[in-house]
């Protein structure tokens, strides 16, 4: 009986000498193994790089064309060693051959900000864009470029002509993410198809929206316009607003308005039974948009950051129990986001119009988020709610380890909460968010 007895408070001692491995553990920046897991924590979720802009690199001067305007050229090195101030705008857009002044209007609510450029000169000359492509995305000045839409080779630079839509497109997309002009036979009504084949293998979340799939444009996605067909011929603009309280989107381009000025236009997206759609403009059918969506990755600020607004530019907002980011050493994709307290909070997640500094409220129709890591299945859930804050539904983390919940709605989702709904031993927060707006 002794015999037994002893046995039996050895075992308690063992449990519960583990338990308090467990907790202080889990009080740090480790996170050990749960019940049932006989091996450290493996996950699939992998770590995507976020869609970010990257410096300018300072290109050096070739032989060109006397008509080509680049980096010899005082004001266009000026411009893109600033492109931010505003300064520089009234020079580099004159030099593209305009007129008046100023010889630009600003593209409204995007990161960064950019001059459109206008009015269009009669006889256009050849404005650079930095970088250059070796089979693949480069921003080096070696050697002949490739022009992946021919697949022959050019010299560098790649140019766009002066004060037309597609400068101001890939002056903005190498801006915003350091992607290099392509080039040679792309035009406003293919440029979307052209990025899109070029960047998505490099880029998560990059992906073309067509017009009629129930899906709106956000504020800085790239739109092409063209006839029945994709084709070089067509239009090319920059979102700058969406209403979708109203029903319509403005975007911003050279060569839109009158007298071949760059112009900012509201045009009516009514919505129909599938969702979202653009009217037709200016007689061009074909509608599509570049939509480079970010994965939210919690690594974009240092650990220990309350978060709250600081990814309204990527449309969402945190709220709940004071969230901020820490360290998990179970989750493979560390830094996340955790309630308080930690591994134990609730997280809110409100949507909005993204890419703006005029925050508005907006809905999409599908998200995904990382949860974990979950010790005890179902015991923590995804609510989603209209954005009357009417509850449309919910998902439960029904797996072991982090688990990859996607939420989608045929009602617009306005917002979403995270928590738990029974008990989690260890806690869990969330990671990798990406909306698909």
């Amino acid at each position: 009986m002794k015999w037994r007895t002893a046995i039996g408070l050895a075992a308690v001692l063992v449990l519960t000498l583990a338990f308090a491995m467990q907790v202080q553990a889990r009080s740090g920046s480790a996170h050990f193994p749960g019940p049932g897991h006989a091996q450290p924590r493996t996950s699939t979720s992998v770590k995507a790089a976020p869609i970010t802009p990257v410096p300018v690199a300072r290109p050096a001067a070739p032989a060109v064309d006397p008509a080509y305007v680049g980096n010899t050229d005082a004001a266009w090195v000026s411009y893109y060693n600033n492109p931010e101030d505003t300064s520089t705008w009234q020079a580099f857009c004159a030099d593209q051959g305009g007129s008046g002044i100023p010889d630009y209007i600003p593209v409204a609510n995007v990161v960064p900000a950019v001059p459109a450029c206008s009015p269009t000169p009669v006889s256009l000359p050849e404005i650079g864009i930095p970088g250059c492509y070796y089979n693949s995305p480069q921003d080096t000045l070696s050697g002949p470029c490739t022009d992946i839409v021919t697949g022959g080779a050019q010299s560098w630079p790649i140019t766009s002509s002066a004060q037309q839509c597609v400068e101001l497109a890939e002056r903005y997309l190498y801006l915003r993410y350091g992607w290099a002009g392509i080039g040679v036979g792309v035009g406003g009504g293919s440029l979307v198809q052209a990025y899109a084949a070029a960047y998505a293998p490099t880029a998560p979340g990059l992906r073309v929206i067509h017009n009629g799939s129930g899906s709106a444009p956000a504020v800085g996605d790239v739109i092409s316009f063209s006839g029945s067909t994709i084709n070089t011929a067509g239009h090319v603009a920059i979102v700058t607003a969406v209403d979708l309280v109203n029903g319509t989107v403005t975007f911003t381009g050279q060569n839109q308005g009158a007298n071949n000025a760059a112009a900012s236009t509201l045009w009516p997206m009514p919505k129909t039974p599938k969702g979202w759609s653009v009217t037709p403009w200016s007689g061009y059918k074909n509608i599509e948009w570049l939509h480079a969506q970010p994965i939210i990755t919690f690594s974009e600020f240092p650990v220990g950051t309350a978060i709250g607004s600081q990814y309204l530019t990527d449309g969402i907002k945190f709220t709940g129990d004071n969230p901020y980011i820490t360290t998990d050493g179970s989750n493979p994709t560390s830094p996340v986001l955790s309630g308080t307290p930690r591994f134990q909070g609730s997280i809110t997640g409100t949507f909005f119009v993204p890419g703006t500094t005029a925050p508005q409220r907006t809905g999409v129709l599908a998200f995904s988020v990382d949860v974990g890591y979950i010790d005890n299945p179902n015991s923590v859930e995804v609510v989603y709610f209209d954005m009357k804050g009417k509850r449309l539904g919910s998902l439960l983390a029904s797996a072991f380890g982090i688990d990859t919940l996607n939420v989608t709605s045929s009602i617009p989702i306005g917002s979403f909460t995270v928590h738990s709904v029974t008990n989690e031993p260890y806690g869990w927060a969330i990671d990798n968010v990406a909306i698909h707006f």
